[in-house]
């Protein structure tokens, strides 16, 4: 089988990488995103050999995966299916082979909460349809007192990295003047910008539907904006994870190419930068995301915050959308102006009570440790007999 899948793949040109199936399967597609997270890569050029040998290889994986695991569900025909949120080629091929035999599957990953676990069931933890079904069910139901508090000290221990799993994701809150210092900020209005980490988002296309083919493209036309727009002040915060556990180097090279010829008004602020991004946050007259968690933080406080791509919230009604680049300059500059609004913090309180409580879901029974390693709780396995725990 091994010679087989190699010779068939020998024939597919690099132009067609996306666009490979093998025994009609998508697997160009399905092996994308193991490409993104091997190369940390924001984009997936062609041009680069190594990137193109390392797609043909994720490629070779999903097929042999395909042939592997349809024989394994065949012979054993199991009930249920459990495995990692399915995000990489092997897994996805994994949902999508189960679903297709009609078997139950459930993907799980590490909750936006410490000792806690996101299921999804017959799909991906990451599928925008996730967010979309919960929102459709929970939009417009009112929180209780205790929900509202609850998300409020959650939103507020956030600051300061409390009650998060094993990431920080930015110092902890300081004084507007001292990040005021740090960047040479004067007292025009200030447009804060935060990306995301793209290579854990990139390969899933209705997520970053909007003004942008990808935010290579957002990070280039948000320095020309700030030629556009001299009466404003434009902080670009780039995500922490473009530089742990590997390097995002399209991202990163293209920052230091865009800092060398950007505006006076425009700070770009590093992942490692000793900066918070909280007090940026608070500072701002509006943000400006793609996909990034800060964005529903913003929005929780009543900020105005325009999304460039549609994300897992973009739906949910509390930030802007723009699906044009045309649109992109406007879009800033009138929401610059619009001030707080109670409206926007209602719904995004509803929405960040229901995706940081309902979609985590409390688990004990193995506590995390710093870098992905976890230690069982539980001394037999009675502990864990279905009963035990509701």
């Amino acid at each position: 089988i091994e010679g087989e899948i190699g010779s068939w793949l020998d024939e597919i040109p690099d132009e067609e990488l996306l666009g490979a199936r093998y025994r009609g399967y998508p697997v160009g597609r399905w092996a994308r995103s193991s490409v993104h997270f091997h190369f940390r890569a924001s984009r997936l050029e062609l041009a680069d050999k190594e990137l193109t040998e390392g797609w043909r290889a994720h490629i070779f994986g999903c097929a042999l995966a395909i042939d592997g695991i349809s024989r394994a569900l065949d012979d054993w025909r199991p009930d249920l299916l459990i495995l990692l949120n399915g995000r990489f080629f092997a897994h996805w091929a994994a949902i999508e082979l189960a679903v297709e035999r009609g078997i139950r599957v459930v993907s799980h990953e590490r909750g936006m909460r410490a000792a806690t676990l996101r299921f999804a069931e017959n799909g991906r933890v990451h599928d925008l349809a996730l967010f979309e079904q919960m929102w459709s069910l929970w939009g417009d139901v009112p929180l209780s007192r205790s929900e509202l508090l609850w998300t409020d000290a959650l939103l507020s221990d956030r600051r300061f990295g409390r009650g998060v799993p094993y990431l920080k994701y930015s110092p902890d809150p300081e004084s507007e003047a001292s990040v005021r210092e740090k960047l040479s900020l004067d007292e025009r209005p200030i447009v804060a910008m935060f990306s995301s980490s793209d290579d854990e988002c990139a390969a899933f296309d209705e997520r970053n539907v909007g003004a942008f083919e990808d935010s290579l493209k957002w990070l280039t036309a948000t320095v020309r904006a700030g030629a556009e727009l001299p009466n404003l002040q434009f902080v670009v915060r780039l995500h922490p994870n473009l530089t742990r556990e590997g390097i995002n180097r399209q991202t990163m090279e293209l920052a230091d190419r865009l800092r060398g010829g950007a505006p006076s008004n425009v700070r770009i602020v590093g992942p490692d930068e000793a900066i918070s991004s909280y007090t940026v946050a608070d500072m701002a007259a509006v943000g400006v995301v793609y996909s990034s968690t800060l964005g529903l933080e913003m929005a929780a406080g009543g900020q105005a915050v325009v999304n460039v791509a549609r994300g897992w919230y973009g739906h949910a009604g509390f930030t802007q959308p723009v699906t044009s680049a045309d649109d992109y300059l406007d879009a800033i500059a009138s929401a610059s102006e619009r001030g707080p609004k109670s409206e926007t913090a209602r719904r995004a309180f509803r929405f960040a009570y229901r995706y940081f409580r309902e979609l985590g879901r409390p688990f004990p029974w193995v506590r995390e440790e710093p870098r992905h390693w976890g230690t069982l709780t539980y001394q037999s396995t009675d502990e864990l007999t279905p009963g035990r725990d509701s």
